[in-house]
């Protein structure tokens, strides 16, 4: 990504039984994009996601809370998310992914092509080779925020190669175990570590 060679989107996708806190969510978001914190406030929403109940996490007064915590303009912000500034945005996304015929999220497209139910090997394999270091990086993180803390799932190798030191045939059973992608260094002594 900072190379140019690779160009990270992220798209709204805000699904029906997460209303209306996806929704709220997602404007907030755009709302703090337009003072520079759009992945603060996206992380700190999927960090707070269900803690209210699944409708009622992210009410106007708690967005302004955390809009605060953040320390953003609080008037500006929440000007922004009560005139609806970027609902037309949120409505585009929406609108591009049932295009796409996305049904549900995460849902990660490379090159145009989705990627279902995504492994580490298929992220590593799906872009060129130059810039696959950098999809991956990025595409894991945004993947593991939505899933469970740990998942474990066997995959096959797509080709030879070699992980950690060892030597994997094209074709070898790899048993996936990973991580949780919470990067926050008050939680993990590791955060750039899964």
């Amino acid at each position: 990504v900072k190379t140019g060679l690779v160009r990270f989107e992220y798209k709204h996708f805000p699904l029906p039984q997460h209303e209306p806190s996806a929704t709220n969510g997602a404007l907030a978001s755009e709302c703090a994009a337009d003072q520079g914190k759009f992945w603060e406030m996206h992380d700190y929403l999927f960090q707070e996601q269900g803690k209210q109940g699944q409708a009622n996490t992210f009410t106007q007064i708690r967005l302004k809370a955390m809009a605060e915590e953040l320390g953003l303009d609080v008037n500006q912000f929440d000007q922004c998310l009560s005139r609806q500034e970027h609902a037309q945005t949120v409505q585009d996304d929406v609108a591009e992914g049932r295009q796409l015929r996305v049904n549900a999220t995460p849902s990660i497209f490379v090159n145009g092509q989705r990627i279902p139910n995504p492994s580490l090997t298929d992220l590593r394999t799906a872009g060129d080779d130059a810039a696959r270091e950098q999809v991956l990086t990025r595409a894991v993180d945004e993947y593991l925020r939505f899933e469970s803390s740990n998942q474990l799932g066997n995959r096959r190798a797509l080709r030879a190669t070699r992980v950690g030191g060892v030597d994997l045939p094209e074709g070898a059973l790899v048993t996936l175990c990973i991580g949780a992608a919470n990067r926050d260094p008050a939680v993990y002594d590791a955060p750039e570590t899964l």
